[in-house]
């Protein structure tokens, strides 16, 4: 195991007007922790997962494992003698090897003796639950136990660091739901330190001690899943971790905002003194739709919540909750009601919002 730290990191790919792929980032990855770097479609997250490995050479910073120099604009350390193992998207597994042999490959090509290989072997199928499975081949597996044997294949020869790249995007949503826990169990088992690259932030929140989130081949945010959902450094991080509401209101005094006339109180925390334009997010699952019972005030409410109206737009029954778009005089807004809450499209609806959901962030 090994810590990682990247100072200054920066890859464009050429062509004319060429934007950098990775722009100056700095990421410090503890020894034996698992870092998730996540982010939208070309945000620089594999880019940065390629110049980990060494497959590409950066055009500038560096990269150290422990206390050695694998990665700068003049050397760049081979895939090979980095102590690295990848697993990427596709299952990468021998087609005409058992699971036995796909997992034994990588000991004997460092020529270990027979009985390490076998001893080995052995002890990694047992910690990704394929002992049973061991004589079958990859056609006889099913997606999730394919990916099980990359896994194994990958930690048996006990890399210092574990990369992987979106390695459940293959799976269907339950095996992903159950893969992403097992990788957490493997690297509890392990300590291996892991860089984890995915676009799914439920798969980054259950397997990653910590989170990088990346936009435009910078970081936008760096913590754990609780950090960054409750305390988003900007309205990108709130709405593409857990998913918010933006509404345009105006700060006309501390913790005061404007909006569609009323004035709301907003969380003190992330409270902005410029007064101005600023953002606030609402998250869908803290508003609730209001019991109206001739009280149709809006604005705060010294019960420690906000009242808005809007009209409904769009309701969605999903078994366990019913999804809400709501209009609020032009910007629309999304409500998470539990089930029995069954308002009708066009009618006007009255939500309370608590002051401690309510937060202004940085645009």
């Amino acid at each position: 195991m090994a810590r990682i730290d990247i100072a200054g990191l920066t890859k464009s790919y050429a062509g004319k007007n060429a934007a950098r792929a990775v722009d100056a980032i700095d990421l410090a990855i503890a020894d034996g922790e698992v870092m998730a770097l996540v982010g939208p479609s070309g945000c620089g997250k594999t880019t940065t997962l390629q110049l980990l490995a060494g497959f590409l050479k950066p055009d500038a910073g560096t990269i150290t494992v422990g206390d050695r120099e694998v990665s700068s604009a003049k050397h760049v350390v081979p895939p090979e003698r980095r102590r690295m193992s990848l697993i990427f998207q596709s299952y990468a597994v021998w087609p005409h090897m058992t699971v036995f042999d796909n997992v034994a490959y990588g000991l004997r090509v460092m020529k270990l003796s027979r009985s390490e290989v076998e001893d080995r072997t052995r002890e990694v199928l047992r910690s990704v639950r394929m002992t049973d499975l061991a004589q079958r081949y990859p056609s006889e597996l099913s997606g999730g136990q394919q990916q099980r044997v990359a896994l194994a294949r990958a930690v048996v020869v006990k890399p210092e660091t574990l990369l992987l790249d979106e390695p459940l995007s293959n799976l269907d949503a339950n095996l992903r739901e159950e893969m992403r826990f097992e990788i957490r169990r493997i690297h509890e088992a392990t300590g291996i330190t892991m860089v984890y690259v995915t676009h799914d932030q439920t798969e980054a929140m259950v397997a990653a001690d910590r989170i990088a989130l990346m936009r435009a081949g910078k970081i936008a945010q760096v913590g754990t899943a609780h950090d960054i959902y409750e305390k988003p450094a900007s309205a990108f991080v709130a709405t593409f971790v857990g998913g918010t509401n933006t509404l345009p209101v105006t700060l006309v005094e501390p913790h005061i905002v404007e909006f569609g006339g009323a004035r709301l109180r907003v969380r003190d925390d992330f409270a902005a003194t410029a007064r101005g334009p600023v953002t606030l997010c609402i998250r869908p699952h803290a508003i609730a739709i209001a019991e109206v019972n001739g009280d149709t005030a809006v604005g705060y409410r010294e019960n420690g919540t906000n009242r808005i109206a809007g009209t409904v737009l769009r309701q969605t029954y999903l078994g366990d909750a019913r999804d809400y778009l709501i209009d609020l005089g032009g910007t629309q807004i999304r409500v998470a009601a539990p089930p029995s809450v069954d308002r009708t499209v066009g009618s006007t609806i009255h939500l309370d919002v608590p002051v401690e959901a309510c937060r202004i962030v940085p645009d």
